[in-house]
């Protein structure tokens, strides 16, 4: 009867925390973090991996997650990054193709 109780708290602390941004690079994450913080969010950041890539995921409470993304949209996080040549021309061989040669 006593690990009941335990599985029960368990289960409410796991479902006070919402996710609210994921694969982020660390540098991403730790600017939208600092911006939370100061703001007065017990945000947190976990890194998370996916066969060789690494991300991060920041979760707030619960209570403060519609705040949370308010204050993402008013400061304009995350910010977009400009897609790169790899990103646009998809996989860059050893030898560029002639479009890729003019881009460059």
């Amino acid at each position: 009867m006593r690990w009941c109780f335990w599985i029960f708290c368990l289960g409410m602390v796991a479902g006070c925390s919402a996710d609210i941004l994921h694969d982020l690079d660390e540098a991403e994450a730790n600017h939208i973090l600092d911006t939370l913080l100061q703001r007065g969010i017990a945000a947190t950041k976990t890194r998370t991996t996916a066969g060789t890539k690494v991300g991060y995921t920041l979760s707030v409470p619960s209570d403060d997650a519609p705040r949370s993304w308010q204050l993402l949209r008013q400061y304009g996080l995350p910010r977009i990054k400009p897609k790169g040549l790899g990103e646009i021309f998809g996989k860059v061989g050893l030898v560029p193709t002639a479009t890729q040669e003019r881009a460059l």
